[in-house]
């Protein structure tokens, strides 16, 4: 009997969050349903465990469909409590978050929100494909009976789902989104898998000031910028001043080879490279001056 009022004591503060109080004494039931149920068989194993009549199957299908409950209202004011009963494991002085995704395989062809997921496992075993559910789920991580026990937040069916077309958010950003609505205003740990060491992930994190623990991928890639080189400017070019001796020697080499190269034919053919030398052009160059190049 201590063990259930231990327990009410932490359900009754969620009266708040209900409409009224018929829909707060189906959540109750709903829960006690969770707590002591054998088996998983949904919510037909709730009405065995409880001893509900057969009339109930129908109500507690009614009542997972009822908008008298809206779910992030529900998972803000369950953060608040557990964070409040509990005892957080703290990190460096901040909370210690621990997120996760799993893929529920399901037999049914017509159940909703079951769609072909593929599973990126290194278990030969698993099959790559399945048909199921795929839900993330965040919880956080408290200290009892000395030891360390997660306590679940929330979680949320983020595959097969989708409510407008307009949406295109990939898995890590509805991840984000659902961690947002537990309202945690003081920055935290996030402890995740490989899954989550992406871009999306990282930059929400540095965004909030929280801190990120995963396992690299493996076309994840580390670097630092690289710094400028310090380069000068790009000078002129240097003159080339030729001696006169020089320019004096190159234009009795060109004369040599006009005087040589006076042949019949040549100089319609132009054979030579000396005969396009005009005989201005060889008179400048004699005179003595700076050459530049370019």
């Amino acid at each position: 009997m201590q063990l259930w009022l231990h327990w009410w004591s932490m359900v009754a503060p969620l009266r708040q969050i209900c409409r009224d109080r018929r829909s707060f004494l189906w959540l109750c039931t709903a829960l006690a349903g969770f707590c002591v149920r054998p088996d998983l068989l949904g919510v037909s194993s709730t009405v065995r465990a409880l001893g509900l009549a057969a009339r109930c199957y129908d109500r507690l299908l009614d009542f997972f469909h009822s908008p008298a409950i809206a779910p992030d209202t529900l998972s803000r004011v369950w953060t608040e409590l557990a964070l409040q009963r509990f005892s957080p494991h703290r990190l460096g002085g901040r909370l210690v978050l621990l997120g996760d995704g799993i893929k529920i395989p399901k037999s049914g062809r017509k159940m909703p929100a079951v769609k072909r997921l593929h599973q990126a496992s290194d278990n030969n075993t698993q099959p790559e494909y399945i048909s199921g559910h795929s839900v993330q789920g965040i919880s956080v991580l408290v200290a009892a009976a000395g030891s360390f026990l997660a306590v679940p937040l929330g979680g949320r069916l983020h595959e097969g789902v989708k409510f407008s077309h307009r949406d295109q958010r990939t898995l890590p950003q509805k991840f984000c989104t659902l961690t947002d609505s537990f309202g945690i205003a003081e920055p935290f740990v996030m402890i995740a898998d490989a899954y989550y060491a992406c871009t999306a992930v990282a930059s929400w994190a540095l965004t909030r000031g929280c801190a990120l623990i995963s396992r690299l991928r493996r076309n994840a890639v580390a670097f630092e910028p690289a710094p400028r080189p310090q380069r000068p400017a790009a000078a002129r070019p240097a003159a080339l001043v030729r001696p006169q001796n020089q320019t004096s020697q190159l234009v009795r080499c060109l004369d040599r080879a006009l005087a040589e190269s006076r042949q019949p034919g040549l100089w319609r053919a132009g054979r030579h490279l000396a005969m396009l030398v005009p005989r201005s052009a060889l008179a400048t160059a004699a005179s003595p001056g700076v050459l530049r190049v370019g």
